[in-house]
């Protein structure tokens, strides 16, 4: 039988050593690995950069947070646990990613912000909200390590009360429980004005009150000592509870019952003046309200200024007033009621207590000097 040629140069073209084609497939076969080599050369770089990347968010986070110790190592961690999220993401997520970071930095640093604040600026919340317990309950959570800092919708937060806060809401609701200086300090120069004018309007004063109460924040109006001489909160809960029912609420209603000639309770005191106060509907009458409040203690600070007639016992002589003053001596005068008004104005020219009274017609027997 004879033999297959095609089947001997086969047998041979296999035994014999590889030479050219086997040299080209060996340098293919090469750069496949040289390539896969760079690939993975280069997708190592990139991770590493990615990884720097969050990184420095991270640290930006931890930087702006304050937290020290226990805190701060727990914030590290739960920063780390999201690396392989960011690194592994398109560029979507990345970005997304970045942006939750810096949100997250930025509350951290409002958070700080709002520490440092209520530890430089307690004494200026006012008392009514620092002695309560949602005042407590946020100050002990601003003064500690942020245990009570809460997360939502990737965001930081506190819990206050039954509701959560964000750092920017909390610090609008500090802000809105601060005693407002401001109003205290341009209530004073009002009146100031007020009493150096030497004449007094009911009705000029309250249009001027109105005016002051509309820059004002009312929260403070209503629950500090703005006036220097108590809140409008506490002063009308111990007004009430010198009237009787039937004068706070009318003779014969059903809400002054039985009670009608008894003194208001403090209870009910109470809870007459948080009705105004937080009702929406009395709005308008808590405005008229604070309104005849300050206008009230306005008027008062005038009239404790000026002469007023009083009765001595030590002196027979009629028409005797005094200048009742808290920066100066106590000064008395014989005057009568129509020189009062001309007095007063002769005491700008007094010197430590001594007042040339000039009154008085040059006919007329002249008064003696003080």
């Amino acid at each position: 039988m004879a033999v297959d040629k095609t089947l001997i140069e086969g047998a041979a073209f296999a035994a014999a050593p590889l030479g050219v084609q086997g040299q080209e497939i060996s340098t293919a076969i090469n750069k496949v690995a040289q390539a896969g080599l760079n690939y993975m050369v280069a997708k190592k770089a990139n991770y590493d950069i990615i990884d720097s990347q969050y990184r420095q968010f991270a640290e930006n986070v931890l930087d702006y947070s304050g937290l020290q110790g226990e805190e701060f190592s727990l914030l590290y961690d739960q920063l780390m646990e999201g690396k392989d999220d960011y690194i592994q993401g398109n560029t979507k997520d990345r970005s997304m990613k970045i942006r939750e970071l810096q949100v997250l930095a930025n509350d951290y640093d409002s958070y700080k912000k709002l520490r440092e604040h209520i530890a430089v600026n307690l004494n200026t919340l006012s008392p009514n909200f620092t002695t309560s317990e949602e005042g407590e309950d946020l100050i002990d959570a601003l003064e500690g390590e942020g245990k009570a800092l809460t997360p939502k919708n990737g965001r930081l937060g506190l819990k206050v009360g039954d509701n959560w806060m964000s750092m920017t809401d909390l610090g609008s609701y500090i802000q809105s429980n601060s005693i407002d200086i401001n109003a205290k300090n341009s209530l004073a120069d009002l009146t100031s004005k007020i009493i150096n004018n030497k004449s007094y309007n009911t009705q000029g004063t309250s249009y001027l009150i109105d005016n002051w109460m509309q820059g004002a924040n009312k929260h403070s109006l209503i629950y500090d000592n703005i006036t220097g001489q108590g809140s409008y909160y506490s002063k009308t809960v111990t007004d009430l509870q010198t009237q009787t029912y039937n004068e706070v609420y009318g003779p014969g209603t059903n809400i002054a019952g039985e009670k009608g000639d008894q003194l208001v309770s403090k209870q009910d005191a109470l809870t007459i003046v948080d009705s105004i106060v937080n009702s929406p509907g009395n709005k308008s009458l808590l405005d008229k309200e604070l309104n005849k409040f300050f206008t009230d203690n306005t008027n008062n600070k005038f009239n404790s200024t000026r002469p007023v007639k009083i009765d001595d016992d030590d002196d027979d002589e009629e028409g005797r007033y005094v200048l009742q003053s808290d920066d100066g001596p106590t000064i008395r005068v014989n005057a009568d009621e129509r020189e009062v008004g001309k007095f007063y104005a002769d005491m700008q020219n007094r010197d430590a207590g001594f007042v040339e009274y000039t009154g008085v017609e040059d006919d007329e027997e002249e008064p003696p000097t003080v």
